[in-house]
């Protein structure tokens, strides 16, 4: 019989703080430890999908 380890359990805040890290490019240990802080930090710093379609063009013409 195999030896199956338990997956690592984390916390809400640090899987929000890992996301958030992933999808802005900034470092974990930077960002706000409170869900409320990540969700606002995220708003604030995640493009919208108009900035990206802009982006988008703008590679595409060059």
């Amino acid at each position: 019989m195999r030896n199956i380890e338990k997956p690592k359990t984390v916390s809400l805040e640090t899987a929000l703080q890992n996301l958030v890290s992933r999808l802005t490019g900034a470092p974990a240990a930077g960002l706000p430890r409170t869900q409320e802080g990540l969700v606002q930090y995220l708003a604030e710093h995640l493009p919208s999908l108009e900035e990206l379609r802009g982006s988008k063009k703008r590679k595409d013409e060059k």
